[in-house]
């Protein structure tokens, strides 16, 4: 029997739980995605539609830090099943970039938002104290790439977050009281999403409406 090559046998796992993501990535209108979207313009709440799929009754947004200097879909995708043992991978619903790993403001959605599963990124026995439901249950959860203990996110970032927080909210008339950084769950006993992310979410959290809607253009996937 001719010995195996553990090393392909490794690459082509990593390949293949890229070609499981299903990922819809999208950036601000604007000069950064001139040259890569023949697609055109489209607007955020047709591209945060699941299709075929309905949509979970979400009353939450959580929002995150990922505490390393870059990341992307593929890369927490790959951390959370090895390292965090989560079979179905990426624990949130929206990644968005910091210009490593993935484009500066680009927003990343992944499985558990295309096929409206639960997340796995709040701890899984807290319960929410207004639906006594599970946080992951109910909530949508964002991540920035960076760690925002150390620094503060990108113009882009803040600016993606702040138009998807919106588009959110108005989707699923999510009260502003129900957006929260990590740390503001009870009991999650965390510094994340770290102090400078923190006081953007707590800005977000006070505003009475949501922002108007942005205008976006799809990216297609680099393979």
């Amino acid at each position: 029997m001719r010995p195996v090559d553990l090393s392909y046998r490794a690459a082509m796992r990593t390949l293949s739980t890229l070609a499981a993501i299903a990922v819809l990535a999208f950036t601000l209108d604007g000069a950064q995605a001139q040259d890569r979207t023949p697609e055109g313009p489209t607007s955020l709440a047709t591209v945060l539609r699941a299709p075929g799929v309905s949509a979970r009754a979400w009353s939450a947004i959580v929002v995150h830090h990922s505490a390393s200097r870059s990341g992307s879909v593929a890369s927490i995708d790959d951390f959370h099943r090895r390292v965090r043992g989560f079979p179905r991978g990426l624990a949130y619903h929206f990644v968005i970039g910091n210009g490593r790993g993935l484009g500066d403001g680009v927003i990343e959605a992944g499985p558990r938002w295309t096929r409206q599963q639960p997340g796995a990124h709040v701890a899984s026995s807290l319960r929410d104290a207004d639906t006594h439901a599970l946080w992951d249950d109910v909530a949508i959860g964002i991540v920035l790439i960076g760690n925002f203990e150390e620094t503060a996110p990108t113009e882009r970032q803040v600016a993606s977050l702040t138009q998807l927080v919106g588009a959110l909210r108005r989707r699923f008339h999510i009260a502003p009281s129900r957006v929260l950084g990590h740390g503001g769950v009870a009991g999650a006993h965390t510094e994340c999403p770290g102090n400078s992310l923190d006081a953007i979410v707590h800005r977000l959290a006070a505003e009475p409406t949501a922002p108007p809607p942005a205008r976006i253009r799809r990216r297609r996937q680099r393979r």
